[in-house]
């Protein structure tokens, strides 16, 4: 009963400021276009639940709970260790023995397959930590905030593509908001909903730092934006620092040798990431590579995978 109330004041919330705020009106998209497009996330976002709920019931391995249930295990040292709690939170000297005490009470910091790169699931058990301040602990209310922050993104990632659509706005609307993956699986306490926010906000800040000029609040939700996209998924980053960075350079000086441009961004980009290794060898990029194509072949075996096809060397 109370989580319901709790979701829907949040769901209210949101309402006002969806309707009370200019970001959030698109020239040519009736408004209650959009805010029917929240709506139905956020009822994707409740049929996820249900899924997961009754068809996978080992929250441990379910993808929407299990940085959930981790969370808990951070957020109570909140109340009996205070110190610990901010230091895991902001990552400040966590890695030692007494804090291993936390981590081996949760069943996804230590990834199955770990690597140097930075784990994803730190920074989903992390925001969770932070949202059960506001939630009360009930997991859909955590699913109605990440649901409005996934919708912001994709607002933001809609006002950046619609100058190069011009006349098509409700088919680029339906087809960004309404796409059966990106509503079901952008729709839940997963990963995939912090990747739509930090990347469309990201792209939409940049488009203005450009069309306006700079200015210290635009650089930082860059910099904010980009650090959210490089704890969710460190590949997603380098892959869109340097079409950024090219697409920053084309906008102010021209489309003249547009290709040239980007292509030289790129080249150089991947001789940093190979000359990385002689900075700090745990970058050694070919390494990386080669280790995660082991980690995904492992993974396909320990599932009994149907589509794994061993090449011969």
């Amino acid at each position: 009963m109370w989580e319901l109330f709790w979701v829907l004041i949040y769901s209210g919330i949101f309402t006002i400021i969806i309707k009370k705020i200019p970001f959030y009106k698109l020239d040519g998209i009736p408004a209650y276009f959009i805010l029917s497009a929240f709506y139905i996330k956020v009822l994707a976002g409740y049929l996820l639940f249900l899924i997961y709920t009754r068809y996978y019931p080992d929250r441990h391995t379910a993808d929407i709970f299990k940085f959930f249930d981790d969370s808990k295990i951070m957020y109570d040292t909140l109340f009996t260790r205070p110190l610990d709690y901010f230091q895991m939170l902001f990552g400040i000297r966590n890695d030692n023995a007494h804090f291993n005490e936390y981590y081996h009470q949760m069943n996804n910091w230590c990834g199955i397959y770990p690597t140097n790169i930075y784990g994803d699931g730190h920074i989903m058990i992390r925001f969770n930590a932070v949202l059960r301040l506001v939630s009360f602990g009930y997991y859909n209310v955590h699913s109605v905030v990440l649901n409005f922050l996934s919708f912001s993104g994709l607002i933001g990632f809609f006002r950046f593509v619609r100058p190069y659509l011009k006349g098509v706005q409700k088919e680029l609307f339906f087809l960004l908001f309404l796409f059966p993956s990106v509503v079901f699986w952008g729709s839940g306490v997963l990963k995939e909903g912090l990747i739509f926010f930090s990347t469309g906000l990201f792209l939409f800040t940049m488009e203005r730092m450009i069309r306006k000029g700079f200015s210290l609040r635009l650089l930082a939700g860059l910099i904010f934006t980009l650090l959210v996209i490089r704890y969710c998924k460190f590949y997603l980053f380098a892959f869109l620092l340097p079409l950024s960075l090219s697409y920053w350079w084309c906008s102010r000086t021209g489309d003249r040798f547009s290709f040239r441009k980007y292509l030289s961004v790129i080249i150089v980009f991947i001789l940093l990431g190979f000359l990385a290794k002689y900075v700090n060898p745990v970058y050694d990029m070919l390494s990386l590579l080669s280790h995660k194509q082991q980690d995904f072949l492992q993974l396909a075996r320990d599932a009994g995978s149907g589509s794994l096809m061993d090449l011969p060397s």
